[in-house]
């Protein structure tokens, strides 16, 4: 297979997809990463546009990333500085969408992200969680003893 056939594949996949460098500090220190490519589904997941966001940086882009409960840089920059094909996944919240984010990196310096929305997953498990608590509140202060 050739390289227009990746990149089709890329563009058309039901995930979102996007691949960055690694910006270091005067020590080597990791301290952003900048946008190199993005497919149509991370644009729609995102809201950024490619043409916006392609060369810029993590925290021009997400500016509120330094006020994130998750380190977002480190945990990137990690698996891009170890190099090889190394997979990590991390859940993250975003507009009322829950994804789970794979991170991975064939070249040091360069990771690749993919998100995979897990949306209906999440609120089925929070709707049984919802559940739960109603049926044990209900034994809890039943009046009479409940038995099956």
């Amino acid at each position: 297979m050739n390289e227009q056939h990746y990149k089709t594949l890329i563009e058309q996949a039901p995930f979102a997809y996007a691949h960055h460098r690694i910006i270091p500090d005067e020590t080597g220190n990791p301290v952003d990463f900048v946008f190199l490519e993005v497919n149509r589904e991370f644009e729609r997941v995102t809201g950024h546009r490619s043409e916006d966001i392609k060369g810029r940086t993590f925290r021009e882009v997400e500016p509120g990333v330094k006020d994130l409960d998750f380190d977002w840089i480190g945990f990137c920059s990690k698996i891009a500085l170890e190099g090889g094909s190394e997979v990590s996944s991390h859940l993250w919240e975003k507009q009322g969408h829950y994804y789970r984010v794979t991170v991975f990196s064939e070249k040091k310096m360069h990771f690749s992200v993919l998100l995979f929305d897990i949306t209906d997953q999440k609120i089925s498990e929070k709707q049984k969680q919802k559940e739960e608590r109603k049926y044990r509140l209900i034994f809890k202060n039943a009046p009479h003893g409940i038995f099956h």
